[in-house]
């Protein structure tokens, strides 16, 4: 598996792995987890075609995914890779900073949510929890921002 990986890493994007390398430095690169980590890149350079610029982050997301799934609570590799694109710069600036917590992401919270997990009140008590909101009712019969001005 390793000899396929370097002939991959040498044909697809010499250029690109040349300067990841020179990046994490001659140690890291050589190490059992830099190892996992190229290999996941180059997985997903053979799954998507391109080389290492042409990995987005869905991409990223999608192969973390399964890696995870079929893991079986193993971790097998981390997500170093997803660092190393980081520091590439070829991730937009908006993408996530790890992917070390994103399974465990459900999205946004409530405001119920925010408020019941607070470490202050016992959940599901007090004038601010979840429970006390859903039974208040609003004090306008029309929410103001649907009105227009002077009506």
């Amino acid at each position: 598996m390793e000899q396929l990986r370097t002939l991959i890493e040498e044909c697809r994007d010499p250029e690109g792995f040349t300067r990841l390398k020179g990046m994490v430095g001659v140690e890291r690169w050589a190490s059992a987890g830099g190892g996992r980590a190229r290999r996941a890149l180059t997985r997903i350079m053979v799954a998507k075609g391109g080389g290492l610029a042409d990995i987005t982050v869905g991409d990223v997301i999608e192969y973390d995914t399964e890696r995870r799934r079929t893991a079986h609570g193993v971790n097998a590799g981390g997500t170093l890779y997803y660092a190393w694109l980081r520091e590439l710069g070829h991730l937009p600036g908006d993408a996530p900073t790890t992917l070390r917590f994103l399974d465990k992401v459900t999205g946004q919270l409530t405001c119920a949510q925010l408020v019941d997990r607070h470490p202050s009140l016992p959940r599901g008590s007090g004038p601010c929890s979840s429970t006390t909101w859903k039974n208040a009712a609003p004090a306008w019969t029309t929410p103001p921002w649907t009105t227009s001005p002077g009506t």
